[in-house]
């Protein structure tokens, strides 16, 4: 359970220096350039609180739609790793849209929603929440001014495996982006969507198996590629936590853009 332990001051007033808040707000600057890979910016995009049903379940997320964009516009759903929707992951979206991409970030915690304790995402059933990503995508492809012909995934961590998941049943998909997740081991025959992974070198559960995977993509005569980030670690794209993790963050956005894009 997350308690608040912050306590209001009601009797003394704390004294700031000048230099004492300029040394505050660089020792923040410098943590949060540690703590994400793109310096906090004002939100752009006006993002819309959603709600659409899976099953008798009702899941919420956020919608943002692409920056200056008018008609119909291509779209990502972007899953989310295990800590859920949380705000790496909102400006993760904020950061498509103002590319051009109008953006679905479901929350799929949500789905128990009576839960007393936060829930983490690898305590949900694992058939329900590939469920709950394929009525997202639907939902996605039936909102106005989507181009459903343009219609893309991107999955953090523990939402890359849902989005392979996703692809096996989603002939249309436009394009399929991973970063350091599982990946299925049975029905990537049915994917036909181009794929592009993003591994860090310190995750040898998952990046271990990434020339097994090429190998079977290149069987299946599958548009498949990859790159393992030397010095990086899981989750360099929300939690950037050294110079290498920043430097895999910059080189995999650009590359994702440039694969999305395509």
């Amino acid at each position: 359970m997350i308690e608040n332990n912050f306590v209001e001051d009601r009797e003394e007033k704390p004294k700031y220096s000048r230099r004492g808040i300029l040394q505050s707000m660089a020792s923040a600057a410098v943590g949060w350039t540690l703590a994400s890979p793109w310096a906090a910016r004002a939100q752009e995009a006006s993002e819309k609180k959603i709600q659409f049903r899976s099953g008798r379940a009702s899941i919420d997320g956020i919608f943002v739609p692409a920056k200056g964009a008018s008609g119909p516009q291509p779209a990502i759903l972007l899953i989310h790793p295990a800590a859920g929707l949380d705000d790496r992951v909102k400006e993760f979206a904020q950061r498509l849209a103002r590319e051009g991409y109008a953006v679905m970030a479901p929350d799929f915690t949500s789905r128990e929603k009576g839960a007393t304790e936060k829930v983490i995402a690898t305590h949900l059933n694992p058939e329900l929440t590939v469920q709950d990503v394929k009525a997202a995508y639907e939902y996605l492809k039936k909102r106005p001014n989507v181009d459903t012909s343009r219609l893309s995934a991107v999955g953090l961590g523990w939402g890359s495996w849902r989005a392979f998941m996703l692809a096996e049943g989603a002939p249309d998909l436009h394009r399929l982006v991973a970063y350091y997740g599982s990946t299925p081991t049975d029905g990537l025959a049915r994917i036909q969507a181009p794929m592009l992974v993003h591994y860090p070198e310190y995750d040898f559960r998952v990046t271990g198996n990434a020339v097994w995977i090429e190998r079977t993509m290149k069987e299946l005569k599958k548009s498949f590629s990859y790159k393992i980030y030397q010095g990086a670690k899981a989750e360099f794209v929300t939690k950037a936590a050294s110079p290498e993790d920043k430097t895999a963050a910059d080189e995999s956005w650009a590359k994702t853009l440039d694969f999305l894009k395509s």
